[in-house]
């Protein structure tokens, strides 16, 4: 112990443990949840599942990855399923991305649902038809990360390509 002298590990940094009171007292001190047993599991992808994003109001999950194919261990496309979390069933799966999606996410609205894959492309789907509304070439390689500003008029992606990009997102109304 000699080596460790003065240095303490995270789970004893605090001196003690933390109750629920402590970590709504002191908005410092991190909150744990009190029961760590899994509420549901939602099945069906056709392969590994590397992204999720809740909807802004938290009644959808959406789970991207892709279709594996068995024989080859090769993807044959990205997918995306959105999930209804109060009932667990699925409400859509989109098929459209020619590999991998590995990042995804709601606009804050929750209408509109953005992915990015491994074929470098960046598309925006309607989140309760999952109609496309656009598509657009991203970066140079795989888009690994897509967020959006809270007022929706940014998006941003990073990707392999080593490059974080700032888009303008101009919204229009239906039936233009």
């Amino acid at each position: 112990m000699a080596g460790n002298r003065g240095r303490r590990s995270a789970g004893t940094r605090l001196g003690r443990s933390l109750g629920a009171r402590d970590a709504l007292t002191d908005p410092g001190r991190p909150c744990w949840p009190a029961h760590r047993e899994e509420k549901q599991s939602l099945r069906g992808h056709g392969g590994p599942v590397p992204c999720i994003a809740f909807s802004p109001d938290g009644k959808t999950l959406a789970a991207g990855g892709g279709v594996l194919e068995p024989e080859t261990g090769r993807w044959t496309s990205g997918e995306a399923k959105l999930w209804d979390i109060a009932t667990g069933k699925e409400r859509l799966t989109i098929r459209r991305h020619t590999d991998v999606m590995a990042a995804l996410a709601f606009a804050p609205d929750g209408q509109t649902l953005v992915t990015g894959g491994a074929d470098a492309l960046i598309k925006l789907w309607d989140a309760n038809t999952g109609d496309e509304k656009q598509a657009m070439p991203g970066h140079s390689g795989r888009v690994s990360a897509l967020a959006f500003s809270p007022d929706g008029k940014t998006l941003a992606s990073a990707g392999d390509d080593r490059t974080v990009k700032l888009w303008t997102v101009i919204w229009e109304k239906p039936g233009r």
